[in-house]
């Protein structure tokens, strides 16, 4: 089989004859320059396989199918010329874009451990809060719906971070971040406990 690659930058000539192969434009590129080589290069196919002769196949494969010697050529020209700050200033200026990176950074964020995200968290906050500190502060003011947990819900909770504390999954490195809500816990309850008693 002999493959043939459709350079977009050349002519391409028919297989059979060497005349140049035009296309309008639509449907499937031709192969062959006329009808006459088509139904030629199909009665020699027939003929071949008649008498046992293995006939030459011809694949024309599109550039994007393998790429040609010129799209390579332009590739690394692209990538040579996108050097990091291009990239960063096209994402900055079409929101579309910055949109599909922020739900990569979602996708790929959430297995990242607790300080990568707080990071990105803090720096994703500074930039909202420059580009429209009014919305921001209207986030952060207004006021949240209150939800009232049920007993077996808090139930659940308490014995979950239980849990991670016996097994280490909570990690050592986030006890300081939990150190003041629990002495707030501890206090309250026993506070509550201690005026249930008189």
């Amino acid at each position: 089989m002999r493959e043939v690659i459709r350079d977009p930058a050349k002519t391409f000539r028919c297989p059979r004859c060497g005349a140049p192969v035009t296309y309008k434009g639509r449907g499937r590129r031709p192969v062959w320059c006329s009808a006459r080589c088509r139904v030629e290069a199909s009665i020699e196919r027939r003929g071949n396989a008649i008498v046992g002769v293995k006939p030459e196949v011809v694949k024309v494969v599109s550039p994007t199918a393998r790429l040609s010697d010129w799209e390579k050529e332009r590739r690394q020209e692209i990538e040579r010329n996108l050097d990091r700050d291009a990239v960063v200033d096209m994402v900055a200026s079409r929101p579309e874009l910055l949109m599909d990176v922020l739900a990569r950074v979602k996708e790929q964020r959430l297995s990242a451990d607790a300080r990568d995200r707080q990071i990105l968290s803090d720096a994703m906050m500074r930039t909202a809060h420059t580009v429209s500190p009014e919305i921001v502060e209207q986030a952060v003011t207004s006021p949240r719906p209150s939800h009232k947990r049920d007993v077996s819900e808090w139930v659940t909770l308490l014995n979950e971070l239980t849990m991670q504390l016996a097994t280490g999954l909570l990690y050592n490195r986030d006890l300081p971040t939990i150190d003041d809500p629990m002495r707030n816990l501890v206090d309250h309850y026993l506070q509550r406990v201690d005026s249930s008693k008189h």
